[in-house]
């Protein structure tokens, strides 16, 4: 049985990005969408106990004793060949535990053991951070800790693909394609497409790292969506064939 399991943060943005993405990339993937309906600082101080993590540890049956909905117990006890949990940086939190994330990262690293991990930066919202595509300009967006206090309504002022129905399977792409590199960016410095075996090796670990060594040190993140890359580690074949077939669309 191929059949994913989503535990995302909200209840709105997350939810109809993964349906969209899904009905344009693969409409015959199985999957389950549960929301946790809090954020990722809370759900650390929830899983990490005296500063570990129980290895035992089953994020479903977690979740499903917190749950009082049925029908969301009842996704929750089903069998599921991948576990992928896609939840906000949020630079702006009062209390934040980012010692505490950083150790669900290390923990939530393999989609078919524990469970995977994907932090956006600052928020779900960046994946569509965009006045225009393609985009020279992406290298350098930045977001502050008082500009992520309103960062839903930062993009929606900038951003040209506010309207989730309009978005396609190029469009997808598109915005894989430019997190891709601003990913390469932040980790090699260099803004451009790198090789088929970036995409399996770079580190979740690095990338937080990074961000959070900025924020404490120069008040800022750089912006960037590592949910957006899904659709390339989903098939990285197919999508570095689409790159190469129509290089001119991406041609920044």
């Amino acid at each position: 049985m191929n059949k994913i399991l989503f535990i995302v943060e909200g209840t709105n943005d997350e939810i109809t990005f993964i349906k969209r993405l899904f009905d344009k990339c693969n409409k015959l993937q199985n999957y389950e969408i549960v929301p946790y309906k809090t954020n990722l600082h809370n759900l650390a101080c929830l899983l990490v106990k005296d500063g570990e993590i129980d290895s035992a540890l089953d994020i479903r049956q977690v979740l499903k004793e917190k749950e009082k909905d049925p029908a969301l117990k009842n996704k929750l006890s089903q069998d599921f060949s991948e576990i992928i949990l896609v939840f906000d940086f949020e630079p702006q939190q009062d209390i934040p535990r980012f010692d505490l994330i950083r150790k669900l990262l290390i923990f939530f690293s393999n989609s078919t053991e524990n469970g995977k991990l994907y932090i956006n930066y600052p928020m779900m919202q960046s994946y569509r951070h965009f006045d225009t595509l393609p985009s020279k300009q992406f290298k350098d967006v930045i977001v502050t800790k008082d500009d992520a206090l309103h960062y839903k309504e930062i993009v929606g002022q900038v951003s040209k693909f506010q309207n989730i129905n309009h978005h396609n399977y190029n469009l997808f792409i598109s915005f894989a394609y430019h997190h891709l590199l601003k990913l390469n960016y932040i980790l090699e410095n260099q803004y451009k497409l790198p090789n088929k075996e970036f995409i399996y090796n770079w580190s979740q670990i690095d990338l937080f790292d990074i961000q959070y060594k900025l924020l404490i040190n120069h008040g800022y993140i750089h912006v960037i969506n590592t949910f957006a890359l899904y659709i390339i580690e989903y098939n990285a074949d197919e999508f570095y064939k689409q790159i190469t077939t129509h290089r001119s669309r991406f041609s920044i």
